[in-house]
């Protein structure tokens, strides 16, 4: 397969959409989602959906390991999912990258480029009072827009 109108920092042959947990309980189960726009399955009669495979430690921790995306439908979109602890035993937050491969192509493409995504956990949220909310009588102004005009601004009458 020819690759030379792909540049790996600008235009890629597979375009990874992932929204990342960004903050989770210690004790709770992250869903990871990745989608995608595979042009390798637009130019060939190739599946659209990537092999894959989630790089996973925890905390400071170098040593990753690997488990596989699962094919699951979620939100009607065709994507590959990973289940994972938000943390481990002492306390280390998730850390992630993904590979994603399609075997016909020869491809294997990195999410993202470098480093990793890293979630960060909390043994507990931390509770936020809000005021009441204050109360607005019909017809009460809450805010005021200006609207100002060139000449206003022009004459320095603002």
């Amino acid at each position: 397969m020819d690759l030379s109108g792909y540049d790996p920092d600008i235009f890629q042959p597979i375009d990874v959409l992932h929204n990342p947990p960004l903050i989770a309980r210690s004790d709770e189960t992250v869903k990871v989602v990745f989608d995608f726009e595979n042009t390798f399955c637009m130019r060939f009669l190739i599946s659209c959906i990537p092999e894959g495979l989630l790089n996973y430690s925890y905390g400071d921790s170098e040593a990753f390991q690997t488990v596989p995306l699962n094919y699951e439908i979620v939100d009607e979109m065709e994507s590959l999912v990973a289940r994972l602890p938000a943390a481990d035993q002492n306390g280390g937050s998730l850390r992630y990258y993904a590979e994603f491969t399609v075997p016909e192509a020869g491809y294997t493409q990195r999410y993202p480029g470098a480093g990793t995504i890293d979630l960060f956990s909390t043994d507990d949220f931390i509770p936020v009072e809000l005021p009441t909310e204050k109360a607005v009588k019909p017809g009460e102004k809450v805010y005021i827009f200006f609207r100002l005009r060139a000449k206003q601004v022009a004459s320095g009458n603002v």
